[in-house]
């Protein structure tokens, strides 16, 4: 399936069990804009990239229910653009920061390419990768060998999560519900429940 549908199928499942309440996800960001923001901030505007913003642009959800809207079946916080572009440069500063601590270039940190498009309690962020179209489940407050996990296209990625869903819904609403998930998963070893 292409990423579009992967997407569709992730909005589906989302409803079908009752994991995302679909009036706290905003709508998708129109392409012109995203583009223009995307270079306004130094982006690559990448085509996957911008489909995913366009598909939906985060959520809607306020402080109070952030946690309302989640990439289930993951923890991550749904990022929009806007969010995405903030977090970005203070991530760049601190890993500049890191690196010059340890010696080391900034981009084992974080990379210049990188955009989150999740963001985890426990400071982890879900990645895209500009130059590689790929997300990675990366740890920003860890050590850089612990940072990239499991770089996949980020169609594989919503298609294993489509996947979970489909096999294991009783877990996805467990995940959903911050309980422990009972299924040992290849997309949990590779990051990707978070």
């Amino acid at each position: 399936m292409t990423l579009g549908a992967e997407l569709l199928a992730l909005s589906e499942n989302w409803v079908r069990l009752e994991l995302v309440r679909p009036e706290l996800l905003a709508p998708g960001i129109d392409p012109i804009v995203c583009e223009q923001q995307l270079h306004g901030a130094g982006v690559t505007a990448h085509p996957v990239l911008m489909e995913w913003f366009g598909w939906h642009n985060g959520s809607t959800a306020t402080a109070s229910n952030a946690n309302a809207v989640c990439l289930q079946p993951t923890a991550f916080r749904f990022l929009s653009l806007e969010e995405a572009l903030r977090v970005r440069p203070k991530n760049l500063v601190i890993a500049a920061e890191l690196a010059a601590a340890e010696y080391q270039d900034p981009s084992l940190w974080y990379g210049a390419s990188w955009v989150p498009i999740g963001w985890e309690v426990g400071g982890s962020e879900l990645i895209f990768d500009t130059q590689t179209g790929h997300v990675m489940h990366a740890w920003t407050d860890d050590d850089p060998p612990a940072m990239r996990k499991g770089s996949r296209p980020l169609q594989v990625v919503v298609a294993a999560w489509n996947t979970f869903m489909e096999a294991h819904p009783d877990s996805a609403k467990r995940t959903a519900r911050r309980e422990s998930v009972a299924i040992p998963s290849p997309i949990l070893e590779d990051g990707f429940l978070g």
